[in-house]
């Protein structure tokens, strides 16, 4: 697990059911171009229900039928994931370090949803997906405020 700041990002894609991320990527396949950079899933979760947006970083739509997503500049927890263990492998370390470390950080929300970012890189090609945690500071009373 590392901690690094990502600028903001300007995606393009669709969003569905996260229990359907497969026929999401089919169907982002079908309208876009080549993909020539890093693709991104991010998964918004609230209760019990997950939606997964699909895409890739774009300055603009270039095709048609996808929408455009924002995410603002943040720090993240980021956690390696070996793809060969599962997607989900990584999972209880997440919510551990989240724990250990609610006194200094706490879960970034968008929209009143917790959210967070997948990154296939070129890791991807040796089996990593990075997994990002938006994450904020907590002032625990010793920071001085501005």
């Amino acid at each position: 697990m590392k901690i690094k700041k990502l600028g903001t990002l300007n995606l393009v894609g669709l969003i569905g059911d996260g229990s359907k991320t497969t026929e999401l990527w089919n169907r982002f396949d079908e309208k876009t171009i080549t993909v020539a950079g890093n693709a991104y899933e991010v998964r918004f979760y609230q209760e019990d229900a997950c939606d997964c947006f699909v895409g890739i970083e774009e300055d603009s739509s270039k095709s048609t039928g996808l929408m455009t997503l924002i995410i603002p500049e943040s720090e993240y927890a980021v956690f390696d994931v070996l793809v060969a263990n599962g997607y989900d492998s990584e999972n209880d370390n997440m919510d551990k370090w989240l724990v250990a470390n609610k006194a200094n950080y706490k879960q970034k929300e968008m929209n009143h949803k917790k959210y967070v970012v997948e990154i296939f890189s070129e890791r991807f090609n040796e089996g990593i997906v990075e997994i990002c945690i938006p994450i904020e500071r907590v002032c625990n009373g010793t920071e001085e405020l501005l």
